[in-house]
């Protein structure tokens, strides 16, 4: 269970850390992002050898990237020890996350411990708590103060959207998964990591964070705010297809079932339903959802700013 006793009073200056977790010490934290408002819960981050995982493995992920240098072999290995700690094993990386709020760091390269503690340290972290982590990127509108929240698969061009939103003006929230605060009856987003990892370039007067094989983390924090944001549109975002731009809007029901799919959830996958539904509920209930379905266009993050635009401004 959650130890609510990690979970630090109102801060009002901001804080280092991401996705409503505050980290700790700053010194490590520092680059994570930063801000302000009450964090669901604290974590320390610890340099020092995790060690070989001894617990059960809940899964397994192995695939052949091409890379322009030629394929390159990537695994990731999720463990569940004896004393509830999480190991991931990730190539020549390795991160165990203690549910009472330590995340163990044992990476040679910058931009893997970035990686580590964002994509998994974190959401294990929040995992059984009143958040729901999303594939999403999320972003607020010019002269707007609520988020839209656009939900879709990965390779959907969340990413290119969201460089495409800021330069029109948008503050970004975050750029691959959004979390949702649902401890208030009316849920909020919390700003995700200063970055946009693209195999493109990022937004105009940005600066390359770290690399990657594959991409770039590109700096967004000049763009993106500082604390939790109001929920004010879902957006279900389909991979490109047709010459034309769709949309329809989307009824609760519906909303719950795609928010469920859409849900990225790391730990046994038998805890998934009971901790997520009600976040979902809570959600679908509270804001707006439209499905849309961009065009396969060389400009159509044109037309998909002025959409979202004017979903938000319903």
């Amino acid at each position: 269970m959650p130890d609510s006793s990690r979970t630090p009073p109102i801060a009002d200056s901001p804080w280092p850390g991401c996705h409503g977790v505050r980290l700790r010490p700053d010194d490590l934290a520092e680059g994570y992002g930063r801000s302000a408002g009450t964090p669901v819960l604290e974590a320390e981050l610890v340099n020092a050898t995790v060690g070989a995982p001894e617990g059960r493995e809940l899964w397994h992920l192995a695939a052949d990237v091409e890379l322009p240098r030629g394929p390159v072999r990537v695994e990731q290995r999720l463990t569940l020890e004896a004393d509830g700690s999480y190991v991931l094993v990730a190539d020549d990386s390795s991160l165990r996350v203690d549910p009472g709020g330590t995340l163990t760091l044992q990476a040679p390269r910058e931009s893997m411990s970035r990686q580590l503690v964002t994509t998994y340290g974190v959401p294990l972290l929040l995992h059984g708590r009143k958040t729901l982590v999303l594939h999403a990127c999320g972003a607020i509108p010019p002269d707007g103060d609520g988020a839209v929240i656009v939900c879709g698969p990965s390779g959907a061009g969340k990413s290119t959207l969201l460089v495409a939103l800021i330069a029109a003006g948008w503050r970004a929230i975050s750029e691959d998964l959004c979390v949702v605060d649902s401890r208030e009856p009316s849920p909020v987003v919390w700003p995700g990591p200063p970055w946009i990892r693209r195999d493109g370039d990022g937004p105009e007067g940005s600066y390359a964070r770290f690399r990657t094989a594959e991409k770039t983390a590109w700096d967004i924090a000049p763009w993106q705010v500082d604390r939790a944001a109001p929920i004010q549109q879902l957006v279900f975002m389909e991979h490109a297809a047709g010459d034309t731009i769709k949309t329809e809007d989307v009824d609760r029901a519906d909303s719950v079932s795609h928010l469920a799919r859409l849900t990225a959830w790391l730990g046994e996958s038998s805890l998934r339903a009971a901790a997520t539904f009600a976040p979902c509920v809570q959600l679908a209930g509270s804001a707006m959802a439209t499905r849309v379905r961009f065009p396969v266009s060389d400009d159509w993050t044109t037309g998909a700013e002025k959409t979202l635009r004017r979903l938000a401004e319903r």
